[in-house]
C-alpha cells in the first residue's frame, strides 16, 4: 500500500500553518516550535486529535496514519532528549566526586 499523498489543495492549505516548517505531496515537517506545544499538551492529557485540532491542523487531511506516526517519534524523541539529560546529570555528579 502506498503513501497517502497530499494534494495540491491540501499542501497549500497547510503551507498557511504556521507551525508547518516545510510539506510536499507526501511529508509534512513540523516546526520545533509545535513539537513542543505538543509534548506539553500530550503531557498534560490533551489526546493527540484534540492537539492537532487546537494548533490549526485539520485530522482529515493528516490522516490516523500520519498523525499516530508522529506520536509515535514526538515520543522517541522525549524520550531521547531524558536519556541525554540523565547521561549529562551523571556525568557531571561523577566529574564533581573526582575534583
Amino acid at each position: 500500500m502506498g503513501v497517502n499523498r497530499f494534494t495540491a489543495e491540501q499542501i497549500e492549505k497547510l503551507k498557511k500553518n504556521p507551525y508547518v516548517e516545510s510539506v510536499t505531496d507526501k511529508y509534512i515537517n513540523y516546526s520545533k516550535a509545535f513539537k513542543e506545544l505538543f509534548w506539553n499538551d500530550y503531557q498534560n492529557g490533551m489526546a493527540p486529535l484534540v492537539i492537532f485540532k487546537n494548533y490549526g491542523f485539520d485530522p482529515g487531511i493528516l490522516g490516523a496514519k500520519r498523525r499516530n506516526g508522529f506520536v509515535y517519534r514526538i515520543k522517541q524523541e522525549a524520550k531521547r532528549l531524558e536519556d541525554l539529560k540523565i547521561l549529562a546529570k551523571e556525568t557531571v555528579d561523577d566529574q564533581s566526586q573526582k575534583i
